[in-house]
């Protein structure tokens, strides 16, 4: 950062000596119009070039990072730190259902139940969104939701919240 002397910051006028210091300190200072480049290598090689005048970026490519892996973590062909993809199926539905773990359901009418899956592991997950109404009942499934072992009213229309299974004691955690 230029180290710059103002008139107002001294209280009287500069000399020539500190307008010269002035310049030379921003001189010092500045970015050269030539080529500039950042590279990043985590996650990917990603890009921010200056050129011309013009910045350019360049984003990272991620095709080795999601895979199309099939099955899951207890499965012995996938190991802790594997990358595989992260893929929740969605479904919409105008009445009760029981959710499957991994999934995404849209509830698109009121007075329903969606029951939360039976003997989940930790880190599965459902994600649960509402329409236009409040009476949609998360239905906990012998699991605690939140350490309580009573289900879930969602109260508030367009609500979305994601369940995550924690262990027996908390059971489903919302994030």
């Amino acid at each position: 950062m230029s180290t710059i002397v103002t008139r107002a910051g001294k209280g009287s006028p500069l000399t020539n000596n500190e307008l010269d210091a002035n310049f030379n300190n921003l001189n010092t200072d500045k970015l050269e119009t030539g080529s500039l480049s950042v590279t990043t290598t985590a996650a990917g090689t990603a890009g921010l070039a200056y050129a011309s005048n013009v910045f350019t970026y360049t984003p990272p490519n991620l095709s080795g990072y999601a895979t199309a892996a099939q099955g899951t973590l207890a499965d012995s062909a996938l190991q802790t730190g594997d990358k595989v993809a992260v893929g929740i199926a969605s479904v919409v539905t105008s009445s009760s259902l029981t959710a499957t773990v991994n999934t995404h359901v849209y509830v698109s009418a009121a007075t329903q139940t969606i029951t939360l899956p039976a003997s989940p592991t930790i880190g599965q997950r459902v994600l649960v969104t509402v329409g236009n109404f409040i009476d949609t009942v998360v239905g906990r499934n012998s699991s605690n939701i939140m350490s309580s072992g009573t289900d879930m009213t969602l109260d508030k229309a367009y609500l979305s919240i994601q369940f995550i299974y924690t262990d027996a004691t908390q059971g489903w955690v919302m994030s």
